[in-house]
């Protein structure tokens, strides 16, 4: 039977700088991170309609790290009738339309949070290369 074999020549450089890319890109992915979440949030409050203002000041954002090299950001409400504000509900028979304050948010910012997101990145990338 005949064997392949395989030797990255050059595997601890390219070890070393993944290593030093993950350790220079966290900071300003983070950044980023933080002012795309702020901009949404922002955005989704402006577009939340208002009756009380209970679920347009329950609107939050938050951004952590899950992993050596990933961030999450999320913005969401813990307001229990928020799920039918943004998707629509039956009240009395009567079809209430959809308010989807979120998704709408983060459709009009899609632009902007790309472009953000590239520059960090590409930052990032000039640290190390």
């Amino acid at each position: 039977m005949a064997g392949f074999g395989a030797k990255l020549i050059g595997a601890k450089v390219v070890a070393n700088t993944f290593k030093r890319m993950s350790d220079n890109a966290m900071p300003n992915l983070t950044i980023a991170m933080k002012k795309i979440v702020l901009m949404i949030e922002r955005r989704a409050k402006q577009l939340a309609p208002v009756d009380s203002g209970r679920l347009r000041n329950s609107i939050k954002g938050i951004v952590e790290r899950i992993a050596l090299t990933a961030i999450k950001g999320e913005v969401g409400t813990d307001v229990d009738y928020a799920i039918f504000v943004h998707e629509g509900h039956t009240s009395g028979g009567t079809f209430i339309s959809a308010k989807p304050f979120l998704r709408q948010a983060l459709r009009e910012l899609r632009p902007q949070i790309h472009i953000m997101l590239k520059k960090a990145i590409f930052l990032d990338f000039g640290k190390v290369i």
